[in-house]
């Protein structure tokens, strides 16, 4: 994944915007609450790894 996402500048602003668009879509989904925050974890860890500037 690092790989594919390389051409793009990934900076935190980018991280922070990427995952705000995934509050609606799991809000809507049909599942606990538990299982929600578990995918949210995964997620910010993910978004962490992908990071690939500092710039703003």
């Amino acid at each position: 994944m690092a790989r594919r996402h390389a051409p793009f500048k990934i900076t935190m602003e980018a991280r922070k915007v990427w995952l705000e668009s995934y509050i609606p879509v799991l809000q809507a989904l049909n599942m606990s609450d538990e299982l929600k925050q578990s995918f949210w974890n995964y997620l910010d860890i993910f978004s962490i790894w992908m990071m690939n500037s500092n710039e703003d």
